[in-house]
């Protein structure tokens, strides 16, 4: 079962949880069987970790973990900033104050360029920066670390228009599109292993995938927006 959550993550008889997220509806039949499912969907990241090194070698897992760990610092501010998000929108929402939405997705914006200037910087100092993590042992291609920064790109702005959809409670598209997104994955990477793209391939696909982060979610937004 999933686990006790507060009661602003709950709701429409749903669970909810942050980013490209599934839920499981507290009526369902066979809840265990229904979760095993969500986590086998939701294993992205394993899955990446298992392509590499099926497909390229282990120490182009242990370059792409390095620049992911390394990128993830960028997100993990990201996450601490906009985490607020959800449970003001949620209370927004049951004001009816969508002109303080409005607003605090402007201000938002304007951090993000930040956000992204700041992962130009860090893509700058990578190549320092994975000598000092590394110890001078792993060398990381550019071409990965540009993607995995893409791919860091991405997560930020998904995780924006995430939490506020989470917060309207209106996750019926979310869901579907969670449920489309890891078989969108898997073809991606098979088409780029297949005419051998690289380990950033595989980076790529991943990207892609996460469609509901930068464009539906952004879209679903402006559509609620508009309509109250």
């Amino acid at each position: 079962m999933p686990p006790d959550l507060p009661g602003s993550v709950i709701t429409g008889k749903t669970i909810g949880g942050p980013g490209q997220c599934f839920v499981i509806s507290k009526q369902t039949k066979n809840p265990e069987l229904a979760l095993k499912f969500v986590q086998f969907m939701d294993s992205k990241d394993e899955m990446l970790n298992f392509l590499i090194i099926r497909y390229h070698g282990a120490s182009d897992v242990t370059a792409y973990n390095i620049s992911y760990r390394y990128f993830s610092i960028a997100m993990m501010f990201w996450g601490i900033l906009t985490t607020p998000l959800w449970t003001a929108s949620t209370d927004a929402f049951a004001r009816n104050d969508i002109g303080w939405i409005r607003e605090s997705l402007k201000k938002y914006k304007k951090l993000l360029v930040l956000a992204f200037a700041g992962l130009g910087v860090l893509l700058a100092l990578s190549p320092l920066a994975y000598r000092i993590l590394s110890h001078g042992t792993v060398e990381v291609p550019a071409a990965t670390s540009f993607w995995v920064m893409a791919y860091s790109a991405v997560m930020m702005v998904g995780t924006l228009y995430v939490n506020v959809v989470n917060g309207s409670g209106r996750l019926r598209i979310q869901t579907i599109s969670s449920l489309i997104s890891p078989f969108v994955f898997i073809g991606l990477c098979a088409l780029f292993i297949h005419i051998g793209t690289g380990v950033h391939g595989i980076v790529i696909a991943a990207l892609v995938s996460n469609f509901n982060g930068y464009l539906l979610a952004p879209l679903q937004c402006r559509h609620m927006l508009k309509q109250n």
